[in-house]
């Protein structure tokens, strides 16, 4: 369990004031041994004012967003993630897991902001030796907006890690 509490300003230029709003978040984390090789892991991720702390909106300017008055508020924002992991060996493992990240009350941004996304993955690693790994992903995700507009897309990607 984990929390963040931070303030957040900003200044109103046409005034000349600073503002101030508060931002907050919790998360809970968890990994468990299920049985033999098999691990759950997930997190869940709650609070306003924390958009650049999830991955979706990360980058987007959800931490403050305009209230339609003329000031800026925290938003509320929420992320989780569940999977499994199964170690076949010390050297192989795979992975099945499921995301979600999702904005609040942002439709003062417009209806092609940021509503949800979504995602199902499943990766596999292999450690050849020591210092050198391989891996590869399939990702499917999706995201909608505030307006109803959605889309989806698929990847494949691959990894070759040496550590030196």
């Amino acid at each position: 369990l984990s929390g963040i509490l931070r303030e957040l300003s900003y200044r109103d230029t046409a005034l000349g004031k600073n503002h101030f709003a508060t931002g907050w978040g919790v998360q809970l984390s968890a990994v468990s041994n299920i049985v033999g090789g098999l691990k759950f892991f997930g997190h869940y991720t709650y609070g306003k004012g924390i958009g650049s702390y999830i991955n979706d909106t990360s980058g987007e300017g959800y931490d403050l967003i305009p209230d339609g008055n003329g000031k800026l508020r925290t938003p509320a924002v929420c992320g989780l993630t569940a999977g499994l992991q199964y170690n076949f060996s010390k050297s192989f493992f795979i992975t099945g897991s499921y995301s979600r990240a999702q904005a609040y009350d942002t439709s003062t941004l417009g209806a092609s902001s940021y509503r949800y996304g979504q995602y199902i993955a499943a990766n596999a690693f292999y450690n050849v030796w020591d210092d050198f790994r391989i891996g590869v992903e399939y990702l499917h995700g999706t995201r909608k907006d505030v307006g109803g507009a959605s889309g989806h897309a698929n990847r494949i990607e691959a990894m070759l890690q040496y550590s030196f």
